[in-house]
């Protein structure tokens, strides 16, 4: 069976892989002074995250609409697939796998939908995975089976520099209650059953960029690993230096996508991993 695949623009996928096989990438969308940007069109990611801490208000962000996913998965269809798996962005973050779903229900026979309970890279490589399956004469089926059983190994962790920007989100709950005794800590968040919880904190840089080395050594061999950043390069690449177990396909440092970076904050760094 063909399949074709749409995902979002918070899986940080390159845009070489996408554009080999084919996947819709729907974009992430960024919101300053009232008006929607496409990441990476509109606005590049390094400049966006040199000017971020300066935006007034400060900037915000916006689910891709119904009509753009059914626009992706016509696209699709009409290059002879004979079904379309959309994979998005943890459902418990976004409303972007609400959004895809109801975009999917006028070809309901023809699309599947699938909430991969994470997001970045993470959800990348989830959709990876989806390829791969699908490249080995995989039916929907078996795609979603490939999934959940690639889902333990995959790990999304972040540093935010502060604390500012994830209050404001709102997507991180246990900030709204008050964070008195966080204040001037780097807080380390992780992915966990799609949500994102506390996973510690240091007091200094220094001691985060070695706690995160610290974290991605102890997930053994892997197969993959992105480290991201949202403007700070260097620091990125020092993590990055500091990883010791074996990476079969390297490690990346890039940028994170700008609609995620917007509720890390300025200067936040963090990983996606999937162990081997």
């Amino acid at each position: 069976m063909k399949i074709g695949f749409v995902t979002d623009g918070n899986a940080d996928l390159p845009a070489e892989y996408a554009a080999a096989h084919q996947i819709e990438v729907v974009p992430a969308l960024v919101i300053i002074n009232g008006k929607e940007l496409v990441d990476g069109v509109d606005i590049s990611r390094p400049d966006y995250y040199e000017k971020l801490p300066t935006f007034d208000p400060p900037a915000t962000t916006a689910a891709p609409a119904p009509s753009s996913f059914t626009a992706a998965y016509q696209r699709q269809l009409a290059r002879g697939m004979e079904h379309v798996v959309a994979i998005t962005t943890s459902s418990k973050l976004s409303a972007i796998y609400s959004n895809a779903t109801v975009g999917a229900e006028a070809l309901r026979d023809q699309v599947t939908v699938i909430d991969s309970l994470t997001l970045t890279r993470g959800l990348g490589y989830m959709v990876m995975a989806a390829v791969e399956s699908a490249a080995n004469g995989g039916t929907p089926r078996h795609v979603r089976n490939a999934l959940l059983a690639v889902a333990p190994k995959i790990h999304v962790t972040a540093m935010l520099n502060t604390l500012d920007a994830a209050r404001r989100s709102g997507r991180v709950s246990w900030l709204q209650a008050g964070v008195g005794d966080l204040l001037n800590l780097k807080v380390f968040l992780e992915v966990r059953e799609g949500l994102l919880e506390r996973a510690g904190a240091v007091r200094t840089r220094s001691k985060a960029i070695s706690a995160l080395a610290t974290r991605i050594n102890s997930l053994g061999p892997l197969r993959r690993l992105l480290v991201l950043h949202t403007g700070a390069v260097e620091d990125a690449k020092a993590v990055a230096g500091m990883v010791t177990v074996p990476v079969a396909e390297g490690i990346d440092v890039d940028y994170i996508t700008a609609a995620i970076g917007t509720h890390v904050g300025a200067k936040g760094l963090g990983f996606a991993a999937q162990q081997a």
